[in-house]
C-alpha cells in the first residue's frame, strides 16, 4: 500500500486526537488508490475508498458510508451531504507514536479516523491462509480490542483488493470477525482465560505480546495453548517490540534455543532497526548511527531500546540499572529450611545478619522474608522465602531462623494487622531480643511503610545494588527486579509480585533514617567506594534503633 515512508524527527509534529495532541511518528505516501470525496455539514475530506472512519467508537470503511450517515468530527456529529468519486490519486497516511499513551485514532480534516499499522507482512500471510485454505480458525489477539480489530482491518483491506475472480464468497464481514464459504474464519479477541471460547484456533496471531500484562498473559496462555493440542496442524505467530525482561523475553529466549534443535518447528525472526531505511525532513536518506543518535538525544535511550533496539535489558525503566541487571547471576540453594527458607550461605559465627519480613496483605500477597549478611561490604543475600502460611505460625519460624543466624536483627513491616501481630508476639511471647523499632515516635515494634519511607528505602536499595554493594543470588528475587519498573511515577511491579523486592528494601530501612546518621554524606561515600567496610564501622555511623542491639 505504501510506496514511501518517512520517520518524523520533529517532536512538535503532532495531530489532534480524542485524547489530546499526539506525536506523529511516520508519514506514508500510498500507491495510487481509488478515492472518494465526502462533503458534510462541517466541511469536506478526500480519502481512499478503504479509509477507516471512527464513528461512535466503531470502525467503518469509506466505501460503506452513505449520504445521510453522520461522521464524528472535532466539533461533534456532521451529516454527510454528498459522496463524490475523486478518481485515482496518491494519498498520505500516518503512524502515531505510542510512547506517551496508546491510541490509534486521530482527526484528519477534522474527521475522526484511525492511523496506519505496521503488521502488514503478517496480515498478508493471514489473508493468504484465509482465502486459499479450508476450515481454518484464525485468531488475532492484542492488548486492546481496537488494536486487534485494526489488525483485522489490514487483512480486510488486502482481501478487498484481490480481483473478484480470486475472492472467496463471504458469509460474515464485520469489525470483529470475518468468514468465507470455504469454512475459514478470522476472529479477534483480547487476552484472557476466556479468549476464543468454544473455538480451537489453527492459527493464533498475538500482536505486541510484550505489552500484555504478565498475569493476563499467563491466564491466556494456560487456556489457549492446551486447546490447540488436538489439532493436526497449527501455527502461532507472536509479534512484539521489547519491553523489559518479562514473559515475551522468556518466549524469545526459548524460541532461540528451540530453533537450534534438530527438526525444530520454531522460526525466530528479528528485524534490526538499522535494516529499515530512514529519511530526514528533507527526504535525504539518513545514516543509521545518525538516526540512532538523534532519537536518543530527543527521547532517551529507553525509548530507543524499546521501539527500535530489540533490547530487553534497557527497554524499560527498571529500578536497577540495565547493565547491573544483566550481570545478576542466581545460585542454587544449598538447603531449604522447613521446606520454606531457601538457604544460599550457611550462617557464620560472629557474622551480623538482618532478617526482614514483608507481611502478607489480605491474602493477596506472600509473606516475603530476606536474610542479609551485613558483616562487611558488599552485603550478601543469604536466605529467602516467599510463602503463604497462617500468620499465627510465622513467629515460631522467624524465632527459630533468627536464632540460627546469630540472633539476626529483625525488621517486620507493621502496616497490616498480620505484621504488627507477628512483631508483638516475637517481643511479648518469644522475648526475641533484636526487634527493630522505627524511632522514638513509634512505641510499637516494626517498620511502618509510608510514601516517604517507601521512597527512601527503595532509593537506598537502588544505590546499594547499582554500586555493587549488595549481592543478589536468589532467582525469584532477580526475576522480581526485572519487572520492578517505574509505573505511573512509582517503582512497582509492572506485573506479578514485588514482595521479595519490598522485603529486601525493608532490610535496609535503618540505613535510610537521617536521624540515625551523624554524617549521611560519609555513609554514601562509603557505599560508593571500593573500601571493605565491616559492619562494626558501618553501624557506628548511627544508632540503628534495634532493641538490645
Amino acid at each position: 500500500m505504501f510506496v514511501e515512508s518517512k520517520y518524523i524527527l520533529d517532536y512538535n509534529r503532532r495531530v489532534k486526537t480524542p485524547f489530546g495532541y499526539q506525536r506523529i511518528e511516520e508519514i506514508h505516501k500510498t500507491k495510487i488508490l481509488k478515492s472518494l470525496k465526502f462533503i458534510h455539514e462541517r466541511g469536506e475530506l478526500t480519502v481512499a475508498e478503504f479509509h477507516t472512519f471512527i464513528i461512535d467508537e466503531e470502525e467503518f470503511q469509506a466505501n460503506e458510508m452513505r449520504v445521510g450517515d453522520h461522521l464524528d468530527t472535532v466539533d461533534g456529529k456532521s451529516k454527510i451531504l454528498e459522496i463524490l468519486d475523486a478518481g485515482e490519486q496518491e494519498l498520505y497516511d500516518i503512524t502515531l507514536d505510542q510512547s506517551e499513551f496508546e491510541n490509534y485514532w486521530y482527526y484528519t480534516g477534522g474527521v475522526l479516523s484511525h492511523n496506519s499499522g505496521k503488521s502488514i507482512t503478517v496480515a498478508c500471510y493471514l489473508s493468504w491462509l484465509y482465502n486459499f485454505h479450508k476450515n481454518l480458525n484464525i485468531g488475532i489477539v492484542a492488548n486492546r480490542a481496537a488494536q486487534a480489530r485494526e489488525f483485522l482491518q489490514n487483512v480486510k483491506d488486502i482481501i478487498s483488493r484481490l480481483p473478484i475472480w480470486l475472492m472467496q464468497g463471504t458469509t460474515i464481514w464485520n469489525k470483529r470477525d470475518i468468514a468465507n464459504e470455504l469454512g475459514s474464519r478470522i476472529l479477534t479477541d483480547v487476552p484472557s482465560q476466556d479468549s476464543f471460547r468454544g473455538y480451537s484456533m489453527n492459527v493464533l496471531c498475538i500482536d505486541e505480546c510484550a505489552f500484555i500484562k504478565t498475569s493476563v498473559w499467563e491466564e491466556f496462555a494456560d487456556s489457549i495453548f492446551p486447546s490447540q493440542s488436538a489439532l493436526a496442524w497449527k501455527k502461532n505467530i507472536i509479534i512484539s517490540t521489547a519491553k523489559g525482561l518479562n514473559h515475551f523475553y522468556d518466549l524469545v529466549q526459548k524460541a532461540k534455543l528451540d530453533e537450534m534443535q534438530p527438526n525444530s518447528k520454531t522460526a525466530f525472526i528479528e528485524v534490526h532497526w538499522d535494516e529499515v531505511p530512514r529519511y530526514d525532513s528533507k527526504g535525504n536518506l539518513m545514516e543509521p548511527e545518525e538516526f540512532k543518535r538523534q532519537i536518543i538525544k530527543r527521547y532517551g535511550r529507553v525509548y530507543f531500546e524499546q521501539n527500535y533496539g530489540n533490547s530487553f535489558v534497557g527497554s524499560s525503566e527498571t529500578l536497577i540499572a540495565p547493565e547491573v541487571l544483566a550481570e545478576l547471576q542466581h545460585k542454587n540453594p544449598i538447603a531449604v529450611w522447613d521446606d520454606m527458607l531457601r538457604l544460599y550461605y550457611e550462617p557464620q559465627q560472629n557474622h551480623t545478619y538482618i532478617m526482614s519480613v514483608d507481611a502478607a496483605k489480605e491474602g493477596k500477597d506472600y509473606f516475603a522474608i530476606q536474610v542479609i549478611d551485613v558483616t562487611e561490604m558488599p552485603f550478601k543475600q543469604v536466605a529467602v522465602a516467599n510463602l503463604q502460611v497462617d500468620y499465627l505460625t510465622m513467629p515460631d519460624f522467624l524465632y527459630e531462623w533468627g536464632a540460627r543466624f546469630n540472633t539476626a536483627h529483625m525488621i517486620i513491616e507493621n502496616n497490616e494487622g498480620a505484621g504488627q501481630s507477628i512483631a508483638d508476639m516475637l517481643v511479648n511471647h518469644f522475648e526475641y531480643p533484636n526487634i527493630y523499632y522505627q524511632d522514638n515516635k513509634y512505641k510499637y515494634p516494626g517498620f511502618r511503610t509510608t510514601k516517604s519511607t517507601r521512597d527512601s528505602i527503595i532509593r537506598m536499595l537502588q544505590i546499594l545494588i547499582n554500586s555493587h554493594k549488595l549481592e543478589i543470588v536468589d532467582k525469584e528475587t532477580i526475576s522480581e527486579f526485572q519487572r520492578f519498573e517505574l509505573v505511573n511515577d512509582k517503582y512497582q511491579a509492572s506485573s506479578g509480585h514485588d514482595d521479595l523486592v519490598m522485603a529486601l528494601s525493608i532490610s535496609i530501612a535503618p540505613m535510610t533514617n537521617m536521624d540515625n546518621f551523624s554524617d549521611f554524606g560519609k555513609f554514601l561515600d562509603a557505599l560508593k567506594s571500593d573500601e571493605v567496610l565491616d559492619s562494626g564501622a558501618f553501624f557506628e555511623i548511627g544508632d540503628l534503633a534495634f532493641e538490645d542491639f
